[in-house]
């Protein structure tokens, strides 16, 4: 790691603070969260060299923290830069990332950002990150059994669970319907019929004028006889 560079970079951020206070910047191989100190996580595009097979390969997931804090004009920043093996040798040693000046430079602005923010009461409505800028190539996705970030639990990609990342990169997130299973095709869905009633049936009214007219004629008939 080239480390003239982060404080010679790093003595250019301070400096465009504009403060009387004196920064310095402590690189460390262990951080431990401590009171009255303010952690800040970056990652960032680095490449690799293995000091075994001379391979070489570049990371965009290259972990950095940093723990900061300002006391009586005088600032403090540790800074833990996390390794990485090759994954062709075995029992392979962490190797230390090598970073291009650019990346190094946009990490320590995105630091200075975040210092003036919280020991100097920076208001931003939005926060700008910069972003790294990648060189080489870079083959595969992220290789978590070789990142001593992932091995500590502290990376991203470990975090997010091994199997819920590679479910959520293999499809599209789906919306939930209430006729939509997980894995499954759309099922239409089907309305049974109405079940049959159990009210009782109206019957249609009988016509009874045809049979009154009879009982009417037999009946005029029957006093004709007793009359006579």
């Amino acid at each position: 790691m080239e480390l003239s560079t982060w404080q010679e970079v790093f003595q250019e951020k301070a400096k465009e603070l504009g403060k009387r206070d004196t920064w310095t910047l402590l690189p460390s191989d262990s951080l431990q969260p401590s009171p009255g100190w303010i952690q800040y996580k970056q990652n960032t595009f680095a490449r690799f060299h293995c000091t075994s097979c001379k391979r070489w390969w570049g990371s965009a997931q290259v972990h950095i923290h940093f723990h900061f804090k300002l006391s009586w004009g005088e600032g403090w920043v540790k800074m833990r830069v996390f390794k990485q093996q090759c994954k062709h040798c075995k029992a392979a040693k962490l190797e230390e990332p090598e970073f291009t000046r650019q990346n190094i430079e946009i990490v320590l602005t995105n630091l200075q950002q975040r210092i003036q923010i919280k020991c100097y009461g920076l208001k931003i409505d939005k926060n700008p990150v910069l972003t790294s800028i990648y060189s080489g190539d870079m083959k595969g996705p992220h290789d978590r059994d070789h990142c001593e970030a992932c091995s500590m639990g502290v990376c991203k990609w470990r975090a997010c669970g091994e199997g819920q990342r590679d479910q959520a990169s293999a499809r599209p997130a789906q919306k939930c319907t209430a006729n939509r299973q997980d894995d499954g095709p759309f099922l239409p869905r089907i309305v049974p019929p109405s079940p049959p009633t159990h009210e009782n049936p109206v019957l249609p009214q009988a016509d009874w004028t045809p049979l009154i007219g009879v009982i009417a004629l037999g009946a005029g008939l029957l006093l004709r006889l007793l009359f006579r």
